[in-house]
């Protein structure tokens, strides 16, 4: 009888051992197969964020598999204040929630990682029209019609640097731009006929809009472009990003509606076009 329990205890330790090994292995492959159904642009991002958070484990003496709650609320004390906690936190809540999905942990910890909001960052990026005439005024060469697209269709710098000579198509004088969004959302967003002809003449003719050596520009090139023309138009601090909040809000007080200025924007509600309006000193006494 003792010799059958020693027998059993022991491949009990076995196989438990074993099961705990190949959850370990799938955890630490599980990444790949995690970040493989998101777009190139967000790969970059979330390999990025999940390389630091394994640096933080290693610093902690902590391993993927073993994970606790307390430890990610510590991991998230510690990056509070980081420089990107808001898309660190994102991505380390992701993956967490992918292993649950996949069976490779028993609950899910990551839900216990609370995203902070970011509305005041929103808000902080006004400029006036005056303001994004000298940015464009300043811009040289094809960061002209950069600059111009990033205002004019309130396209994110990663959409206007992928757009394609075969995306553009006129009609009645208006171009119409297709436009490839966040997670590959396809929309069209369509120029008026003065801003078309200021802009017609300025695209190639065949090929990537902003073409590089290998394919369209870098990310990393269109918003270096960008940044000189703002230091040249004494914005330093402005980014492509700031002429699509100038879009919106310009829009919205010129009295565009709402759901006109979501759909070319791309947004998925409502809520979040609203968020990027800025209000002008003069815009209640328009309403009175």
């Amino acid at each position: 009888w003792l010799r059958r329990l020693f027998v059993t205890t022991l491949l009990y330790n076995f196989h438990g051992s074993s099961h705990t090994n190949q959850i370990k292995k799938h955890m630490e492959d599980a990444h790949i197969d995690w970040l493989g159904a998101k777009t190139q642009q967000t790969k970059r991002a979330y390999a990025h964020d999940f390389a630091t958070f394994m640096n933080w484990l290693d610093t902690k003496s902590y391993t993927l598999d073993t994970m606790k709650l307390h430890q990610l609320k510590e991991f998230q004390r510690d990056m509070s204040g980081v420089a990107g906690c808001k898309r660190l936190l994102s991505a380390v809540r992701s993956f967490f929630k992918y292993c649950y999905n996949q069976g490779f942990t028993e609950s899910n910890i990551g839900r216990c990682l609370i995203i902070p909001r970011q509305f005041a960052v929103l808000k902080e990026r006004k400029l006036t029209r005056t303001q994004i005439d000298n940015i464009i005024a300043a811009s040289k060469g094809k960061t002209i019609l950069l600059t111009k697209l990033l205002f004019y269709l309130g396209l994110r710098i990663n959409e206007a640097r992928l757009l394609h000579c075969d995306d553009i198509t006129e009609v009645e004088r208006c171009l119409l731009f297709r436009v490839v969004g966040k997670g590959n959302k396809i929309r069209t967003v369509k120029l008026g006929q003065q801003k078309s002809c200021e802009v017609k003449p300025l695209l190639p003719k065949s090929g990537y809009v902003f073409s590089g050596p290998c394919g369209p520009i870098s990310t990393n090139s269109a918003y270096k472009r960008v940044k000189v023309a703002a230091r040249r138009a004494q914005l330093p601090f402005v980014s492509g990003h700031w002429l699509r909040h100038g879009f919106c809000s310009l829009a919205l007080l010129s009295k565009a509606p709402l759901q006109s200025v979501s759909a070319a924007m791309g947004h998925s509600s409502l809520a979040i076009t609203s968020r990027y309006a800025h209000a002008g000193e003069d815009a209640v006494s328009t309403f009175l």
